[in-house]
């Protein structure tokens, strides 16, 4: 089960500056959903960039910017793997970078070939990208 992704700025709670993009995923196991949070705030840095016409590196900021609690859908889905909430073949199939999930992953026990063939045998394609 899965829903469509949804973007939303920042609500009441968050801090201002503050989109999300988020994600739900129904558990392998129950039919309890995880939910896979990116959130990019808007620093002086990102900000920057916008004026600049330079949103290409704003991908770069978002992994850097954890102290400012910034993450990428990939560094959520790592956590959710390492949590045990979702599983290794889910993480992989709604990923960015396959190779960056496994770097992430890897002290987790990981294994990015393993990953690819389980995806590939459940009819996952990992060809294409969310974004």
């Amino acid at each position: 089960m899965s829903s469509t992704p949804t973007a939303r700025p920042s609500g009441e709670d968050d801090p201002p500056g503050t989109f999300a993009s988020i994600q739900s995923r129904a558990e392998r196991s129950s039919n309890a959903r995880a939910i896979a949070v990116e959130v990019l705030v808007a620093t002086p840095a990102v900000r920057n960039l916008v004026r600049e016409g330079k949103t290409h590196q704003i991908y770069s900021i978002m992994q850097a910017g954890g102290r400012f609690g910034m993450q990428t859908m990939d560094q959520s889905l790592a956590n959710l793997v390492k949590a045990g909430k979702i599983t290794q073949n889910l993480a992989y199939e709604r990923c960015h970078d396959p190779e960056e999930l496994n770097r992430l992953i890897g002290g987790a026990g990981a294994s990015f070939d393993a990953g690819m063939g389980a995806a590939a045998a459940a009819g996952i394609s990992l060809g294409g990208s969310m974004y």
